[in-house]
């Protein structure tokens, strides 16, 4: 602090005495003494706030359904519905902490670093475990219950023993908890996600509202980029302070899409690319601005149904010969047949005729989503492959 700053508030300490020993001979009525009060105690907070080392304030550069803002000590975090999440270092005063509850008027207060969380879904525990992989803090160990959790094929060994040993519980499915153990875990945090539109979703809320139990929303899954959805990761970081070292990880990924990126700006040819799996005879493709169309539009590849309304047997068909590569989004096929077993008509595809066809690898939902970097050079590989040789796929595998 500068020479000015110390006399500044030296000088300010003083006159805060000097009004508070004069308080008592000057106001005769009790309601005048409180007012007064009431401004030495906020003139005190001003003088605790300079001394308040502030914290770091992550940059939210490509999600869009989620914001950190700082102030001071604190940190102001819009969630996936525009609720104001107040964050406030466990060891804040009584009075600072007061200020800033006024000031921003949260939704929920949580005290950080948080020690027990709870868990909705299996790409929030793969951005926890990247975190802990990457600088072996056991947040792991943190993590106290799953929605979902038995119910899984997990595919991160340290999570499935953590549940096979009863140190994270099961708490049910994701829309309809067991809320007894969730009172009874008294967590500091649970962190939710909801579909527009889904009655279970808006009950989950209520309950949760109900029981007093102090919750965020993750909608990652809604984002329209894939750096997006992973900057996910920021958010989950600043409930345990771990902003700085996660915003490093994050520009470092970010580093190497650009490194692919500028290896690609060049490419002349960008094959047609479908997505999509067959289902009780009905084409389930990507929704409309999903990240996967980012995903592919970063490998120099066209989604042949970017400007198609709704995507039907008849659309595919249609746009047969220009099927460079299909990629069939499902883990549960091992060969081109499967796939023909499901849909026979199919076969018309180029990629089918060509044998350009990949399906996923069942580790993706969790170990591909914690690791962008690697799932995207998986796809780049997929769709050029003469620029990436000798390359093997971690998320994806290619059917014969």
């Amino acid at each position: 602090m500068r020479k000015i700053d110390v006399l500044a508030l030296i000088l300010s300490i003083i006159a805060i005495i000097i009004v508070s020993v004069s308080t008592y001979m000057y106001f005769s009525t009790l309601s005048e003494l409180y007012k007064e009060v009431k401004i030495i105690n906020q003139r005190l907070s001003n003088l605790e706030f300079i001394f308040t080392k502030p914290t770091y304030c992550p940059e939210v550069k490509y999600a869009k359904l989620f914001s950190i803002k700082c102030d001071g000590p604190v940190k102001i975090v819009r969630d996936a519905l525009n609720r104001t999440i107040l964050l406030i270092p466990k060891n804040l005063s009584v009075s600072l902490t007061q200020y800033f509850i006024s000031k921003y008027r949260p939704d929920v207060v949580i005290k950080i670093p948080t020690e027990k969380i709870v868990l909705f879904s299996s790409t929030q525990v793969a951005l926890i475990w990247r975190i802990d992989r990457e600088y072996n803090l056991g947040l792991l160990r943190k993590v106290v219950a799953i929605a979902w959790g038995q119910r899984y094929r997990w595919y991160i060994p340290e999570i499935k023993k953590l549940i096979e040993n009863g140190t994270i519980i099961d708490i049910g499915y994701a829309d309809s908890p067991d809320y007894e153990k969730l009172i009874t875990l008294k967590p500091d945090l649970v962190v939710i996600y909801t579909i527009p539109g889904y009655e279970p979703s808006v009950k989950l809320i209520q309950k949760l509202e109900e029981l007093k139990i102090p919750y965020v929303v993750d909608n990652e899954w809604m984002e329209s980029t894939f750096l997006g959805r992973f900057e996910w990761i920021k958010f989950l970081a600043s409930f345990f302070n771990l902003d700085e070292k996660v915003s490093k990880l994050f520009n470092k990924i970010v580093s190497e899409v650009e490194n692919i990126r500028r290896k690609l700006s060049e490419v002349k040819c960008r094959p047609g690319i479908a997505w999509f799996i067959i289902y009780r005879g009905i084409v389930w493709t990507p929704r409309p601005g999903s990240y996967v169309h980012d995903l592919i539009r970063t490998c120099s590849g066209i989604y042949l149904y970017e400007n198609v309304s709704k995507v039907d047997l008849e659309v595919v068909i249609s746009l047969a010969n220009k099927t460079d590569i299909l990629i069939y989004s499902s883990y549960l096929v091992e060969s081109i047949d499967d796939i023909l077993k499901e849909e026979p008509r199919l076969e018309v595809l180029k990629a089918i005729r060509e044998g350009r066809v990949y399906a996923f690898h069942e580790n993706i939902w969790q170990v591909g989503y914690a690791y962008p970097e690697i799932l995207i050079k998986d796809l780049c590989y997929i769709v050029h492959s003469e620029i990436f040789r000798e390359y093997e796929l971690h998320f994806f595998k290619r059917l014969t």
